[in-house]
């Protein structure tokens, strides 16, 4: 009996599947064979979702050249209005851009692939134009650009899962020095992660929460959402240099209530996981900032 031969579609979701694991090899050679078939099949769109997907696979293999050379192909047979294959090219050219430089260039791409995104209303598109803001924009152009989207994408489907690009908008808005709405967004972020049981997300989601009631100097909260961080962290090997972040910032919290023994028992602690796993190195300003946390509780 001869084999049957998976559909076109069915060879996308698998490509993708190979690729969104990280078995990027297997990806590669699944891309390959459906520009093939789809160009046998004369079916332009999947030739240019899969020239763009290869085009991804050729750049996580640091082979930029041809990685170009496919998104230049595809580009020959792009039809704008399909949009599931013009974003799948976007997606690609973005990264390109982001890859290759110069900066103005890479912003103008990615800038494009959002307000395309944006306009097509296609929430996948959105939040993956969302995740690449930080290589290019400054804080309060991603702020801006990440509310808008989450706006966007609530308005289309208010269960979708928001937490990636709410962790985003944290991030900036610490940067700007806004920690009443950062504090709002890693809480919506938080709650996000928690409900599809993501550990390590969890646990930075709860951090940057509990950070930020420190900057607002809202101590009782402070206390409580870092704990459960720490709580959570210390069930997963993964969460350790997290869970050294967390009890630095709880050492704040004792010792902003006056209990220095105690907070010179978090930061001895935060010190001695921070040693073990190489803070200094994946950390090195938050490693210096527990250092001086050390020298002013008199404990370094």
């Amino acid at each position: 009996m001869t084999p049957l031969v998976p559909t076109l579609a069915v060879s996308v979701s698998l490509a993708d599947r190979a690729f969104h694991e990280g078995r990027i090899p297997a990806a590669r050679r699944a891309w390959e064979d459906l520009v093939q078939r789809a160009q046998e099949k004369r079916d332009r769109a999947t030739e240019v979702v899969a020239r763009s997907m290869l085009a991804r696979c050729l750049l996580r293999m640091q082979q930029r050249d041809e990685a170009r050379h496919e998104l230049s192909l595809a580009e020959r047979v792009l039809d704008p209005t399909h949009s599931p294959a013009f974003g799948r090219y976007r997606a690609a050219a973005a990264r390109l851009a982001l890859d290759e430089g110069p900066p103005d260039q890479a912003r103008r791409e990615l800038e494009a692939y959002f307000e395309w995104a944006v306009e097509a209303r296609m929430i996948d598109a959105v939040l993956d134009a969302t995740s690449l803001l930080g290589g290019v924009f400054d804080a309060r152009d991603r702020a801006e650009h990440v509310e808008r989207a989450i706006e966007v994408v609530r308005d289309l489907d208010p269960g979708a899962d928001l937490a990636a690009a709410y962790v985003e908008w944290a991030s900036a808005l610490d940067a700007l020095g806004d920690p009443e709405r950062s504090l709002e967004a890693w809480q919506h972020a938080l709650q996000g992660h928690q409900a599809h049981d993501r550990p390590r997300p969890t646990v930075t989601a709860g951090w940057g929460a509990g950070a930020a009631a420190c900057r607002l100097e809202d101590w009782p909260l402070a206390r409580t959402l870092l704990e459960q961080a720490i709580a959570v962290g210390e069930r997963h090997a993964d969460c350790e240099d997290l869970v050294a972040l967390a009890l630095g910032d709880l050492s704040t919290v004792y010792e902003a209530a006056g209990d220095v023994v105690e907070a010179r028992r978090l930061i001895l602690r935060a010190l001695k996981k921070g040693r073990e796993h190489h803070l200094a190195s994946a950390w090195p300003e938050r490693w210096a900032g527990l250092h001086a946390q050390a020298v002013r509780l008199e404990v370094d």
